[in-house]
């Protein structure tokens, strides 16, 4: 492997592994949500189904965009909506607001997952791969 697919393959694996622990993380926190916002069952519910939901979008979307504008660039503006989702989720201060930031997070969490693993089989070694 060469050092700008290391580096390529780090990078991913750094964002795939925080994205993963972001939706961990939501699911030890929704019972704090829904206490504090004195949600409903059925709206602390939707927090979740809009984050899946939000990654399929994603997903699909950048996976499509990936073919036409590239890999790496679509897989950069992945992350900076997922960060930026993220960041605002520190003053979001209603469920809508935290509603659509989850939703935002999860369509760069699920555009970049299609991308992290096209590139671990793209640059693993031809004889190891499955």
């Amino acid at each position: 492997m060469s050092g700008y697919q290391k580096k390529v393959l780090n990078s991913s694996a750094v964002g795939y592994g925080l994205e993963n622990m972001d939706v961990i993380l939501l699911s030890f926190s929704l019972s704090s949500i829904t206490i504090q916002l004195q949600l409903t069952s059925a709206a602390a519910e939707l927090i979740s189904a809009i984050t899946n939901l939000g990654m399929l979008l994603g997903g699909v979307l950048f996976g499509v965009l990936a073919d036409e504008h590239g890999r790496v660039k679509m897989f950069s503006y992945t992350v900076y909506i997922f960060a930026f989702a993220i960041a605002t989720m520190y003053f979001a201060n209603n469920i809508y607001l935290i509603y659509i930031f989850r939703f935002l997070a999860s369509v760069g969490a699920g555009g970049e997952y299609g991308k992290v693993w096209r590139w671990s089989l793209k640059f693993s070694l031809g004889k190891k791969r499955a």
